[in-house]
């Protein structure tokens, strides 16, 4: 199973990287067509920010309810340590530091979604054998079911030189010479108890001065008994050669130190976040018809240029179209977007195919029934105002009929293109504008027609912008 925002923070870093389900690129972090998308676009989505070199410091701001921001790091100057900083009075900001070997994707999480005022860090991070490395940030805070509104929230990601720890400096068990016992390898060799050597301790019924105790002696002498001579013989002159254990210990094996004095410095952190879950990118639920992030969307805007208010199916026939039976054998949905433009006017408006899954058709698209790449003109005289011009803060409404081969779940996404109109005050036209096809905006949505549509009951079904 899953959760909204882990399954949410996963489509961030799949969408910035949109690589391609093959080789080292796989389960919730790569889309099957993410290589057509980024030729057709012409470019990977862009980054909010950057931090050229280490140290360095980036300060943003990322909206609740479901938003995100990628910031670049540089593969240079590491290793080094990584702190998420949330400044504002509210949020909820998860990040990933992830690396793009050319081969894989290898993900680095903070130990910590961070509230207001709260900040994460991560003490040591590799960029070494890395193409590329994103931070990837998500405000999982939701403020509402179906939130009419979101708020900015500001943060910081600053990168330093990675801080030594001298306490986890494991001490070498050798530290007190006076008594160490010799390994069993030691040329220092325990001398069993009729050994004649130098040194020899004196045999049990030996009389001289510096005779180690012999087997009915009391324990003032301090031999060690069995119960406590695994690892502590004590030399007759307290010199470092070892005291050979009396009669009363049959075994005369010491026992080499125990390996518990070695410290092992913790590296958890660097473990990459395996892929999970399934083949396919999930949008961010986890049922049939769930509630989507946030019903009054707030997208990732393109340029800045559209806003969406929302993009849902409002119809669902089981019945085939009448002029495109083959193209929609299985019934026919209308997705009806709505649109509103905040900046400057536009017109020769046309929205292009980018992902229509489970084999289904767009059946008003130019020129008859299309898929992935098939394009939807809005003519000059159909847009808002009746000024052949799509204006700052005017709604257009398109919909658009998909014929179904399947009545699975399927995603639906599409790429707004326009050319940018120059207007003066007076609300003429600039005689002397440019003007160029652009990108201004993308959306998608993930219809269920198995979800029963209620005219007196409207049901929000899942959507993700980019």
């Amino acid at each position: 199973g899953t959760n909204l925002p882990d399954a949410f923070h996963k489509y961030a870093i799949a969408a910035q990287f949109e690589k391609g389900c093959t080789g080292g690129y796989a389960g919730d972090y790569c889309f099957k067509e993410g290589p057509a998308y980024t030729t057709f676009v012409g470019s990977l989505p862009p980054v909010q920010g950057s931090i050229a070199a280490n140290p360095g410091t980036f300060n943003g701001s990322i909206n609740n309810n479901y938003a995100i921001n990628w910031v670049g790091l540089p593969t240079t100057g590491s290793p080094y340590q990584v702190t998420l900083n949330n400044t504002a009075a509210g949020g909820q900001l998860r990040g990933s530091l992830v690396c793009d070997t050319g081969s894989a994707l290898t993900i680095t999480p903070f130990a910590a979604v961070v509230g207001a005022g709260v900040s994460t860090v991560l003490n040591s991070f590799n960029a070494s054998g890395c193409t590329r490395v994103v931070a990837v940030i998500t405000n999982q805070q939701q403020t509402a079911g179906n939130p009419t509104s979101v708020t900015a929230n500001s943060y910081t990601l600053a990168l330093s030189n990675v801080v030594s720890t001298p306490t986890s400096t494991p001490v070498p068990s050798t530290a007190t010479p006076t008594n160490t016992p010799v390994p069993p390898t030691a040329t220092n060799t325990t001398v069993p108890p009729t050994a004649t050597a130098t040194n020899t301790p004196v045999p049990p019924t030996a009389t001289a001065t510096n005779t180690p105790v012999p087997p009915t002696a009391t324990k003032t002498s301090t031999p060690v008994t069995p119960a406590t001579a695994t690892n502590t013989s004590v030399s007759p002159t307290a010199t470092k050669t070892s005291t050979p254990v009396t009669p009363a210990t049959a075994t005369n094996t010491p026992v080499p130190p125990t390996a518990t004095k070695t410290a092992t410095p913790a590296t958890a952190t660097k473990t990459p976040v395996p892929a999970t879950a399934t083949k396919t990118p999930v949008p961010p639920t986890a049922t049939k018809t769930p509630v989507p992030p946030t019903a009054t969307s707030t997208p990732v805007k393109v340029n800045g240029q559209l806003n969406q208010v929302s993009f849902d199916v409002t119809s669902f026939t089981t019945a085939p179209d009448a002029t495109y039976p083959v193209q929609s054998p299985k019934g026919v949905v209308i997705a009806t977007l709505k649109v509103k433009n905040e900046d400057r006017s536009l017109r020769n408006v046309s929205f292009r195919v980018v992902s229509l899954t489970q084999g289904n058709y767009l059946l008003n698209a130019d020129g008859g029934p299309g898929q992935v790449g098939s394009k939807l003109s809005v003519p000059n005289n159909a847009l808002p105002g009746g000024n052949q011009r799509w204006d700052k803060n005017e709604l257009v409404t398109q919909n658009f009929r998909l014929g179904l081969l399947s009545t699975k779940s399927f995603l639906f996404q599409v790429d707004v293109y326009a050319n940018k109109v120059t207007v003066t005050a007076a609300g003429a036209e600039s005689p002397t504008s440019a003007e160029t096809e652009e990108l201004v905006g993308s959306f998608l949505v993930d219809a269920n027609p198995e979800a029963v549509i209620r005219p007196a009951n409207q049901i929000y079904l899942p959507l993700i912008n980019k």
